[in-house]
């Protein structure tokens, strides 16, 4: 057997329970979709949302499966989230399928679930990626997707072989019609089965899964290519736009001021792109044939749009179904959506398409911008945020959602009826009306909707190229964390990577920070340099990671992250740049502006200036230690607990002098928490500054035998014993730290450096 079938038997399934809930994915899949044409109103809520919820309840019960080994609180709370956003999810598909979009989403967007499903698909690979966090994992629910498709794939063919599948009544089922009837449903459930297959290409790690991936998606490919070409890649290729779009989100592209502009300038051509075809179509309306009276014109809208096959040609024309109604008052209603039921031409479909799905990603983005807001919040001030976390998450989807469904249909009007004002004055008398329209766009037709056109692909390439960028910065990104983490890659070479990341992601802060931080560690590898330190080398190093900090915190000057990764790397050149805790502490000071209730950085701001304290010499530190109390009295108001501020605290009181209350409170500390080695080593520390050998020497051999495999506890143990001049205790824990990680070079450089200084102990 070909290695390549065993790989596909292997991607199969193997499990009862995987094999069962992929079965059960297709089943939910396929039970509503056969009922669905037997259900009342074919554009209106009851259909939409039966069929919505049906689906994405499958992903909900793959979820609680996948759960089984958490808590029952933590299964019950994540099946809520599940049930409260996917019915979310529905009601916004039925709300666009009804009211006054729904005859411009049924035909002038391509089909009426199109725009529902971009919406639904975006959600659904954010939810995705939140819900399902491993790798192995995510490619077995895409794999059980992919075979519930395979079913779908199979069903669909058989219906267009002509074996009927469904024997009762009204059973030619929505997906699965034949091909001469509904060739974009088929279309646009093969570009998604696409899509699916490119998400499990990206997530492939190996190359046996990635020739999988890759066959799933030329099959899928061929499929639309039997099914309609045209529609089948206008879907796509849309679809696909989104998916790059999602993919920079993820890469906080459009969390940036200059790249929000874009995205606004994108949303506003998207609407452009909506609004004059809409006025283009109206030229070819009859003008002499726009009355009826209020009763007959739905009945006008919804013949219309029965007869009107794909692209508007058929056996009945525009005008022979207009002649049959007879003159009387003019209703707007008519204009507006006989002017979507009379498209003539491919080109405008697709421009309608693309402002479509413009909007749509915009409304995913503000849903998406409005979750991150919320998770951010609940993350900085509630300690119990898992419980409520989900529950505001759904919320917050929910409320945007709606209130962007609401402003967009008002825009849409307000639009429309702006355009009118614009282009004439005699709206009551609506045959001037069209004759103006008519002369307007007979002479400007061409010039203004290839302007638009042109401009609307524009700013797409534009999108999918910064997309791209954005994708493969992100990748190189983390090719350079684990090249950096791994150890085999020298500083050079991490580096390199580095700017590789920054060339192609010039957009966000965290190439940057990244170049940055191997600046630094390229400075402290060249410092350590043992007698041949090249101190040009070194600062020039040292001054492109500060420059490379700065342009981060240039591009997004208004994120508290940036400011916290920044001092992060600014930290490692203490040992290069003095009085570099200073700067870590105004960095850490600046994040506050923009995130006031993380305790943490208050800890980092008290400890930065407390070592910048520690380490002046003939400068007035009196204020630094203020500055340095008081950010660690706030970490404690925020986080009472907190064992290292109380440390902090008391070693702030030692350098201002007060050394009676610092060893108090230490020994408080000690007496309450007595197996916490930091504040044994603390204080062991304090009484050697004191000159108190005895009590010191006894707390460093209860911490060292409390430190058992922790690597910084032995390092400071060895620190003190060395500063205590006792050498031999000083080599045994050096010898210690080199038994937990023997490539350490500190400690080997320590330990061969008292070998020479302890008697009777070989050269190490």
């Amino acid at each position: 057997m070909s290695p390549f079938i065993k790989y596909i038997l292997k991607v199969i399934p193997k499990s009862v329970d995987e094999g069962m809930r992929a079965l059960l994915a297709a089943a939910v899949f396929l039970v509503p979709a056969s009922f669905y044409p037997a259900l009342p109103d074919p554009y209106g809520l009851p259909k939409v949302f039966f069929f919505s919820s049906f689906v994405l309840i499958a992903f909900t019960l793959w979820c609680w499966g996948r759960m089984r080994g958490k808590t029952a609180q933590t299964r019950w709370t994540s099946l809520l989230t599940s049930v409260v956003v996917f019915t979310t999810m529905g009601i916004i598909s039925s709300v666009f399928s009804i009211g006054p979009l729904r005859s411009f989403i049924g035909t002038a967007g391509g089909h009426a679930m199109v725009l529902p499903a971009m919406i639904s698909g975006a959600l659904f690979v954010f939810l995705f990626t939140q819900v399902v966090t491993d790798l192995k994992q995510r490619l077995c629910v895409i794999d059980s997707f992919l075979a519930g498709s395979g079913l779908v794939a199979v069903i669909s063919l058989l219906q267009i072989s002509g074996v009927n599948l469904f024997p009762w009544e009204g059973a030619h089922t929505y997906w699965f019609q034949p091909l001469s009837s509904s060739p974009r449903s088929v279309a646009l459930f093969f570009s998604g089965t696409s899509l699916l297959c490119l998400y499990r290409f990206m997530c492939s790690s190996d190359r046996r899964s990635r020739i999988f991936s890759a066959a799933c998606l030329l099959l899928s490919i061929v499929l639309l290519i039997v099914y309609d070409i045209s529609d089948g890649w206008i879907v796509l290729l849309v679809g696909l736009t989104v998916f790059i779009m999602l993919s920079a989100l993820q890469s906080s592209l459009f969390y940036r001021q200059r790249e929000m502009r874009i995205f606004f300038a994108v949303f506003l051509i998207s609407l452009i792109a909506l609004v004059i075809p809409i006025t283009s179509w109206t030229q070819r309306i009859p003008p002499q044939e726009l009355t009826m009276d209020t009763a007959t014109s739905w009945q006008f809208a919804s013949e219309t749009l029965a007869v009107r096959p794909l692209f508007g040609t058929g056996p009945e024309t525009f005008t022979d179904v207009f002649s049959r109604f007879r003159p009387g008052e003019f209703n707007e209603s008519v204009l507006w959506q006989a002017s979507f039921a009379h498209s003539q031409s491919l080109w405008l479909e697709m421009l309608i398409t693309l402002g479509v799905t413009g909007l749509a990603a915009f409304l995913t983005l503000i849903g998406f911008h409005a979750v991150k807001i919320t998770r951010f919040v609940l993350q900085s001030t509630d300690s119990n945020k898992e419980k409520i976390d989900v529950l505001l998450f759904a919320g917050w989807i929910a409320l945007t959602f709606t209130a962007c469904i609401a402003v967009w249909e008002i825009s849409l009007w307000v639009l429309w009826w702006l355009l009118l004002a614009l282009m004439t004055p005699e709206i009551s008398h609506p045959q001037t009306f069209m004759r103006r329209i008519q002369s307007f766009f007979s002479h400007h037709e061409r010039p203004i909707m290839g302007f638009i056109t042109a401009f609307a692909v524009l700013c797409s390439l534009i999108i999918v190229v910064q997309g791209v960028r954005v994708w493969n910065g992100s990748r190189l990104r983390v090719i350079t964390i684990e090249k950096s983490l791994d150890g085999s890659t020298t500083p050079a070479e991490i580096r390199a990577l580095a700017e590789r990341s920054v060339r192609w992601d010039s957009f966000t802060s965290e190439p940057e920070l990244i170049l940055a931080g191997a600046y630094a560690l390229e400075a402290l590898t060249a410092a350590a340099n043992g007698t041949n330190v090249d101190l040009a080398a070194v600062k020039a190093s040292g001054d492109a990671s500060i420059e490379h900090i700065g342009r981060a915190i240039e591009k997004d000057p208004h994120n508290a992250r940036v400011y916290q990764s920044s001092a992060e790397v600014y930290q490692l050149l203490i040992p290069i740049i003095p009085d570099s805790e200073l700067k870590v502490a105004r960095l850490y000071e600046q994040s506050t502006q923009y995130n006031t209730r993380n305790p943490l950085v208050y800890l980092a701001i008290g400890q930065s200036y407390l070592a910048y304290a520690q380490n002046a010499e003939g400068t007035d530190v009196g204020e630094v230690l203020t500055n340095a109390k008081q950010a660690l009295i706030k970490s404690l108001a925020l986080k009472a607990d907190l064992l290292e501020a109380l440390i902090s605290i008391a070693l702030v009181d030692e350098v201002q002098g007060n050394t009676d209350i610092a060893v108090s409170s230490l020994t408080t500390l000690h007496e309450r928490y007595p197996n916490v080695t930091q504040i044994t080593l603390t204080l062991a520390g304090v009484y050697e500054r004191q000159d108190k050998r005895d009590e010191a020497v006894t707390l460093l051999a209860e911490a060292s035998s409390q430190a058992q495999q922790n690597l910084e506890a032995h390092l400071g143990i060895a620190s003190v014993y060395e500063q205590l001049q006792m050498s031999a205790e000083a080599l045994a824990e050096y010898r210690v730290v080199l038994t937990i990680d023997p490539a350490n070079t500190f400690a080997q450089q320590k330990a061969a450096e008292l070998s020479d200084s302890v008697p009777g102990t070989p050269s190490e």
